[in-house]
């Protein structure tokens, strides 16, 4: 359970770099977050910078917690950190992928 928690922290602060175009070593900078607002995207920027930093709130708060004794002690937390991440999940595949005009969906190679 707690390697889970710290894997899902990990993904949100790639995907996080990923849309912030914040790679490193590259001097460009350039992620999706840059082409939402050059489309006039704005509000779908904003709606994603939030509901990433509710996935991190929702983490965060289990910082200071027995990974295990969350499972059956803090149900109620986990069910909200799923809706956040859900949330987001929806806002990545539906409205970034549908206003950029690419597909967001796994393929053969996922996990190779």
């Amino acid at each position: 359970a707690e390697e889970s928690l710290i894997q899902l922290e990990a993904g949100l602060q790639e995907w996080e770099r990923m849309y912030l175009g914040d790679y490193a070593g590259s001097a460009t900078n350039y992620g999706f977050e840059d082409m939402l607002v050059e489309l006039g995207y704005e509000q779908l920027d904003q709606s994603i910078k939030e509901a990433t930093q509710n996935c991190y709130t929702a983490l965060q708060s289990f910082t200071n917690t027995n990974a295990r004794a969350a499972l059956t002690e803090r149900m109620a937390d986990l069910e909200a950190l799923q809706e956040d991440l859900r949330a987001l999940l929806v806002l990545i595949k539906v409205d970034l992928g549908s206003n950029l005009s690419i597909v967001v969906t796994p393929n053969d190679l996922d996990g190779d």
